[in-house]
């Protein structure tokens, strides 16, 4: 018995999640800034469940209306999850850190650019 239990045990092995739990939250943003970039309008409704372990997102919903230096940008693509507090978002110039939980406020960057450029809160 103690020898087919051990088969079963190297056959099927069992995985144990570590940080299974996810952060989650939601939050709005409305503000208007002039950036580094030029001028930004942006709008974020963004709700998100993430894995804290691995940015991992479990669940997502936003609606974004940009204007600006921004205009066009609100089809971008989440990415993944960020610090417990913001979804990461790959627009078409622009790539994005949008709050999940209020008061985390909004970053953008340009291109390849490596540093992020704060917008509002």
């Amino acid at each position: 018995m103690k020898k087919f239990i051990l088969f079963l045990l190297s056959a099927f092995p069992l995985h144990f999640a570590t940080g299974a739990f996810a952060a989650s939250g939601s939050a709005t943003t409305t503000c208007s800034a002039t950036t580094p970039y030029g001028y930004v309008y942006a709008y974020a409704y963004q709700y998100a469940s993430v894995y804290p372990n691995n940015g991992q997102i479990g669940s997502e919903s936003h609606s974004f209306s940009f204007s600006g230096e921004l205009s066009g940008e609100e089809k971008a693509s989440p990415v993944m999850g960020v610090r417990d507090s913001w979804i990461f978002y790959r627009g078409r110039k622009y790539d994005f850190l949008i709050p999940y939980q209020q008061g985390a406020g909004i970053f953008i960057r340009k291109g390849n650019d490596p540093n992020w450029t704060f917008v509002c809160n």
